[in-house]
């Protein structure tokens, strides 16, 4: 009856969860990383929530991620209209099954409510300069089929 944003839509498929940890994916974006890679670099890390970050040449559409020396995201930048390089946050996540209860418990919006919200160091990352590509817009919408062309076998 209204909108429940990322948090709601996790909140909702909570009880169809079999895994612990759990692959938690953006449906309307497009990462070039090795997701087996981030799962693994998740469980070396011994976190209970891992968040994939990319390099992108205009950060300024996303908001831009700040990590310490230890690949800890300490900061999330707004959405501004400054273009510049940047760091941000790719849409795939790694959650326990305890973290899937918080982001449940702290609102409608993953990204406002629960990554606002959670100490600074305690969500791990994995970044790279990954093939990004985000839908959101007309423009980018058409490009899809050439971003995504380069990975079909025919």
């Amino acid at each position: 009856s209204k909108p429940l944003g990322t948090g709601g839509a996790i909140a909702n498929v909570r009880p169809a969860l079999k895994s612990n940890p759990v692959l938690v994916m953006n449906g309307d974006s497009f990462v070039d990383a090795d997701l087996c890679d981030f799962l693994a670099h998740h469980s070396n890390e011994k976190v209970s929530a891992s968040i994939l970050c990319t390099e992108v040449g205009d950060a300024s559409r996303y908001g831009a991620v700040t990590l310490d020396e230890k690949n800890r995201v300490v900061a999330f930048q707004e959405k501004n209209d400054a273009a510049a390089p940047g760091l941000i946050n790719a849409g795939i996540y790694v959650f326990d099954t305890n973290t899937i209860q918080e982001i449940a418990d702290s609102g409608p919006s993953l990204e406002s409510d629960f990554f606002q919200k959670i100490p600074a160091g305690r969500l791990a990352a994995m970044s790279g300069d990954f093939t990004f590509l985000d839908i959101g817009t007309p423009e980018d919408l058409a490009l899809a089929p050439e971003v995504l062309g380069k990975y079909h076998n025919n």
